[in-house]
């Protein structure tokens, strides 16, 4: 396993190599931590002006960590628009699925009136297409699993039910490829698959 001081060398040749700093701003470490699961080291760097002397006109974005596997040596980027932790959960999650796909199912019982009335109301859509949201086309969206498990909070503040399972085929699934979910994105969604 790299040790502390061993990933700090690593990342600060990775990060000042010609290649990746073509600038050639020297850069230092601001912040290094062991991820939960002890598999990577979680750097962050940027420009030693911009670290220790606060000059923000040599403030570097694009990374938001520098990922370094514990074992392999190998350094995975972060881009900033996502958090290590998500980047690492979304990791987790593909490397779970086994080369499957997620997939989020309405979980409602056919025969539930009462589940078919309140998607027919939630999705402003004709009762038979309730109806077949329910009983026959009842995998609704595939994605990350992160995504997903948005999706399926904001459909039960509506009260509609959900789960996530995973597939080897995923034929004509609409794809959840945002990172905010928003209602009528997922209605309009919705009603377009039903239109299809």
């Amino acid at each position: 396993m790299y040790s502390e001081a061993q990933a700090r060398k690593k990342v600060l040749d990775f990060v000042n190599s010609s290649g990746h700093n073509p600038n050639e701003d020297e850069f230092v470490i601001s912040d290094i931590r062991l991820s939960e699961n002890k598999d990577y080291w979680i750097t962050s760097a940027n420009s030693k002006a911009y670290i220790e002397q606060g000059d923000s006109s040599r403030c570097y974005v694009g990374a938001s960590a520098y990922m370094l596997n514990t074992e392999t040596g190998e350094i995975e980027i972060v881009g900033n628009a996502q958090s290590p932790e998500t980047y690492l959960k979304d990791k987790y999650d593909i490397k779970l699925a086994n080369g499957n796909k997620y997939i989020l199912v309405c979980s409602h019982n056919p025969k539930d009136k009462k589940a078919i009335i309140n998607i027919h109301q939630v999705f402003n859509c004709p009762l038979k297409h309730a109806m077949h949201l329910v009983r026959d086309k009842t995998t609704w969206f595939t994605g990350i699993k992160r995504h997903l498990e948005e999706a399926k909070l904001l459909l039960e503040t509506k009260d509609i039910m959900t789960e996530i399972q995973l597939t080897d085929t995923i034929n004509d699934i609409p794809v959840i490829q945002n990172d905010i979910i928003w209602w009528e994105a997922m209605q309009k969604i919705i009603q377009e698959n039903l239109n299809a």
